[in-house]
Order: structure tokens, then sequence, then C-alpha cells
């Protein structure tokens, strides 16, 4: 059986789809490149906003008859809410069943069919797939015939159990499943087209229950788990043998972890060749005094934080469910700034939320012009089936106030990144290659500036971290001209943890 995973969405997601590659690969599959030589394409999907989930289903319809179809993660999991898993006025309790906080063991039972017997089962160590899972998977299967499995990302580990009872041959002795879903230790990815093995992403939590009025990550990934800091440092270490260079930290609000700032220090203390250690994405409350302190001590942290604003209104933030106010994002940024280390920062707006008047929207213009982001991803607000805001919210602006908005906001975060880019004309950046095209080598340092080296067209660069001289700016990267490049080590093969 030769498979190929497509992703969609975050970081997470990706980094979910390598921990896929390495539970099939165990069970002797063959992962392929190319979508016309797989037997099985696997959909790792997004349900953030309704364009992805558009996406996706228009990019099922490319998928030839002949091959199968499975699905994994957001789409599936948002639509689980259909099941009557999660009635909104029983969620605590239901987020209990069917394995959805996934702590099924192995030899668990595999349920296909019956909704109803899951939605009322006692049973801890049920794990519900295809109709018994979602019955999102009739709908679609419907229309698209080669639909073979829906299955939960936690579940990941049963993978093994699955596939059998899917009719599948992988030997007696790879029947067993992992005893933890997170032990299996992934082959390093990113989220670039022409991957290298020189940076890798590493979960050190999943789900979340902050339950912003507007999102649907808690419906979708499931509340909260903090994995175990030695399982996430058994991984890092996994990594760094294979001379991983780059390692990013994720969660959905990483830095709530409560042993994070621990798990960066341990990291630095092994004997590595660790270039750059990133994290993503952090909550304004959960930055502590001591996490800021290592960004100014420690060089192989960074000087790049993402941190997510959404509002600088405190009525916007509060309708979000966003549990800080502006004044303790303010303090937070103050805090950054005054390190004697310049810190690029970069955020996520969602402009035009339920009732947003002109003055909420010009306290958020305010704040991107004092904090001087260089990036904002800023958000067209989606309403989203099953959360907060899509049940009790009415979006009261008019689509012209909308694109108005959006084009004040994209003009005042872009004038600040000019501003800021122009320091580094004439520096010279490390700069790590993720691919090359006609338009030249393409890369980022450790700013998580995008750099484009426009006279350097050679591909045995991608993967490499190359000096680059800066020498001017364009829209949102930096042109450069190349210096050297490092001397590629040997690399080991990457496998996986054997059982």
């Amino acid at each position: 059986m030769k498979f190929i995973t497509l992703t969609f969405g975050c970081q997470m997601n990706y980094a979910d789809a390598a921990r896929i590659r390495s539970m099939l690969q165990y069970i002797w599959r063959m992962h392929v490149s190319k979508e016309e030589d797989a037997d099985i394409i696997i959909f790792v999907t997004c349900s953030v906003r309704e364009k992805a989930e558009d996406k996706i289903t228009g990019r099922l319809m490319t998928i030839p008859k002949h091959q199968k179809i499975w699905m994994t993660w957001c789409m599936p999991q948002h639509f689980i809410k259909t099941a009557r898993l999660l009635d909104s006025k029983k969620t605590p309790s239901l987020f209990k069943i069917g394995n959805f906080l996934g702590k099924a063991k192995k030899w668990a039972t595999i349920v296909w069919r019956d909704s109803d017997s899951v939605a009322t089962s006692k049973a801890k160590n049920v794990i519900p797939v295809n109709y018994a899972f979602n019955p999102l998977y009739h709908t679609l299967k419907t229309t698209y015939d080669n639909i073979e499995l829906f299955f939960r990302i936690d579940d990941t580990w049963h993978l093994p159990s699955i596939v059998r009872a899917l009719g599948y041959d992988i030997g007696e002795e790879k029947s067993q499943s992992y005893d933890e879903y997170n032990e299996i230790i992934m082959q390093p990815t990113t989220m670039h087209t022409q991957a290298t093995t020189v940076s890798s992403f590493v979960p050190i939590s999943t789900g979340c229950s902050q339950f912003c009025s507007y999102c649907i990550v808690p419906y979708a990934r499931g509340l909260e788990n903090h994995l175990d800091p030695e399982m996430i440092l058994t991984q890092i270490r996994h990594h760094l043998d294979q001379w991983v260079q780059e390692i990013t930290l994720l969660g959905q609000i990483v830095n709530k972890h409560p042993q994070f700032v621990s798990i960066l220090e341990q990291i630095f203390a092994m004997e590595s060749d660790l270039k750059w250690l990133r994290y993503t994405s952090p909550y304004p409350t959960f930055y502590s005094d001591a996490l800021i302190k290592l960004h100014a001590e420690e060089p192989r942290l960074c000087p790049h934080i993402h941190i997510p604003l959404q509002s600088w209104s405190d009525t916007i933030l509060k309708a979000m469910h966003r549990w800080y106010t502006s004044e303790q994002f303010r303090s937070m940024i103050v805090k950054i700034r005054s390190l004697d280390r310049y810190i690029n920062l970069t955020t996520d707006v969602i402009v035009w939320f339920c009732d947003e008047t002109e003055e909420d929207f010009l306290k958020t213009l305010d704040l991107v012009d004092y904090a001087q982001f260089t990036m904002i991803y800023i958000g067209k607000y989606s309403v989203r089936p099953g959360t907060y805001a899509a049940n009790h919210l009415k979006d009261t602006i008019t689509k012209q106030e909308k694109e108005e908005r959006r084009r004040r906001l994209n003009e005042c975060f872009m004038a600040n990144a000019a501003r800021q880019f122009q320091q580094f004309i004439g520096q010279t950046h490390e700069v790590l290659i993720t691919h090359v095209s006609k338009q030249g080598a393409k890369g980022y340092n450790q700013y998580m500036h995008n750099i484009i080296i426009p006279t350097c067209h050679d591909k045995t660069l991608v993967g490499q971290f190359v000096d680059v001289v800066i020498t001017g700016t364009q829209w949102l990267h930096l042109d450069g001209e190349l210096l050297s490049k490092s001397i590629p080590k040997k690399r080991l093969v990457v496998g996986i943890k054997s059982i």
C-alpha cells in the first residue's frame, strides 16, 4: 500500500501529518511524494475558516475513483457535533466520550457505524471511525464513494488496528498499537514545499480550553492536554541527534505549558548543533518575566515572537472571550521592547468582528503602530457553527466598512515594516534556504523575515544555512546577495521509535 498526506492549515497539522507517516511506515506502508503514485490519499484537514473547508471539498473532487481517501483532523472533528457528541448543554461530560481526550489504550474496540452506541457508551476503550465517529462520513461518501476512512488524529497510534480492520495485511507482529500516541517520533517536517531535514516541529501540548467565542479549536482539536516534559525532550533529543538545527515548539497556547521555560532551558543545555529554537503560538497572559528574560540572554532562542492580538479594544476582547485587557497586552509589549535585543513582532488581527465600531478599530490601529509589527495576518471574521459567537452574536458591519478597515490596517503595518526593514540593509544574516525558483533562492532568517536572493538559483542550497548580505527591501521581504554556504554534514537516516 502506497500513501501520500495532503496537509491543510497550521503547523500542528504538518506535525501530525509527519506522525501519520511514521506510524504507517512502521507497519510497512510506503510513503510517496506524487499523488498519482499513491493508493491512498490522506487529507489532514483544517476547519478554522469556512474557506478552508471549501478548499478541501473542492480538492476531493480531483481525486480519481481508484484511489482511496482517508480524512482526519479539524474538519471531521469539528463536524462531530452533528453526532450529538458536542451537545452545547452537555459539552463538559460528553468531551470524555468516544476517546475525545485520546485516553483509550491498545486493543480498544473499533466502532464503525452506530453513532448512538458511541454517544451512550460508558466504555473508555471505544475508538469510533467512519459513521460512528461522524455522520459527515456518510454525507461525503454519498458523493465520493472512494472515501474509506474517517479517524481522529489522537487515534493515530491505533492505526495498526484500524488498518487491519479495513482488511489490509500488516503482519501479526505489527498488529500491536503504541501505548501512547505522542510516543510516535515523527520525521523532521516543515510547511515548505521543498522540505528540509534540518527543521522540525515538536508539539508540546494539544487541544485548547480557552473557548474564544469565535474559535472552533476546542471542538475540533479537543480539550487542552500538556505533554510530558520527558517525552518532549526525548523527541527533541532524537531530532538533534539527526542534526536538526531548527526546532519549533507547538501548542495552541504554547507558553501555557506549566514547564515551558524549564523545557526551553533543558533544550539549550543539550550538546547539539541547534541554531534556532522557536515556539508558536503564545498567549499574552502566560508570558512570564523569565521567558522574556530568556529572549534577551539566549541567542539560540529566536528574536521573533508571533503573539496573536486579535483586537486592542477591551469591548471587542471581552466579546471574543480573550481573557486579557488592552493594558495587559501593552505592558507585555513594553517589556519586550525594553530588552537590549531587537525582537521582531508579528501578530494576528480579526477585523470587523461582531459589532466592532470605528472607535474599536482605531484602538487596534494605535496598538499596531505602537508595537511596530512587521507582519499581520489579517483574518476576516468567519462564523463557525457551534461557537459562542455563532449562537449569540450578530455581524452588523457592512461589506464596504470591512474592506475599508482591512485597507487601513494593511497600510499601517506595511509602513511599520518598511521602516524596520531599512535597519537591516548592509547587515549579514544567516538564512535557511527553503526553496529555489525562477525568482531566486528563498528562505528566512532568525527574525523570520522572508529573504530572496535573486541572483542565486543553486537548488543544492535547499536545507542549508547560508550567509547573506541584505541589499534592499521589497514588499514584505528583504533582498540579499549570497556570501557563503555552510558545508553540509552527512545526515543519518531518520527513523521512528520502536515499540
